[in-house]
């Protein structure tokens, strides 16, 4: 059953096609079977932008550190070039920020990239139901490997709790990496953006 899930989740990636390459079913398909065999109390996280979409799955593995996978797939600068990302990392938390390091690998201009990145989360309540939130990664070229130099990302988003286990949000994320023989630093995600995360 796991695996129909797993191969459903493939199959919409082929269906759109129209809109994205093969790196669409690429991305699917890792999604799928990371979440197939998912069995710890865990959270899911969707956000979309106007050419781009981003999942991200944690779960904790104790009481102080939890564990994420998730991936990013859209358009740079509005043009055909596609931007996959695809990360996995560990926090531990220190309420109401987690520390941590995140592993990301990124398909920019065609090049392979891959970083460690070095950062963490935070999240202040604003209102009963209201809180703001962000985040910060940064990787130097020392942790940076391929074709890479650096990586850096930060978001903020405010958010709606609607339930106990499931909020709404919107947000501003920047996603920038620097490639080796390039002189200008590639934006690959820019942009205002909305989402839902939820907790099972």
């Amino acid at each position: 059953m796991q695996w129909l899930w797993a191969w459903m989740i493939f199959d919409r990636g082929c269906c759109l096609r129209y809109y994205f390459s093969s790196k669409l079913r690429i991305f699917f398909l890792f999604i799928g079977l990371f979440f197939s065999g998912a069995v710890w109390p865990a959270s899911f996280d969707l956000n979309l932008r106007s050419d781009a979409v981003r999942v991200i799955y944690a779960f904790a593995i104790d009481k102080k550190a939890v564990v994420d996978a998730g991936g990013l797939l859209g358009k740079k600068d509005k043009q055909d070039d596609e931007v996959l990302i695809f990360h996995s990392g560990i926090h531990w938390l220190f309420e109401p920020i987690r520390i941590g390091v995140r592993a990301l690998y990124v398909t920019p201009d065609g090049r392979d990239t891959l970083s460690l990145g070095f950062g963490g989360q935070a999240r202040f309540p604003l209102a009963r139901r209201v809180s703001l939130a962000g985040h910060f990664y940064y990787a130097p070229e020392v942790t940076s490997m391929l074709d890479s130099k650096n990586y850096r990302e930060v978001a903020i988003r405010v958010n709606y709790k609607l339930a106990r286990t499931a909020y709404v949000y919107v947000g501003y994320r920047n996603l920038k990496v620097s490639v080796l023989n390039i002189n200008n630093t590639v934006e690959l995600d820019e942009g205002l953006l909305v989402g839902a995360k939820f907790y099972f």
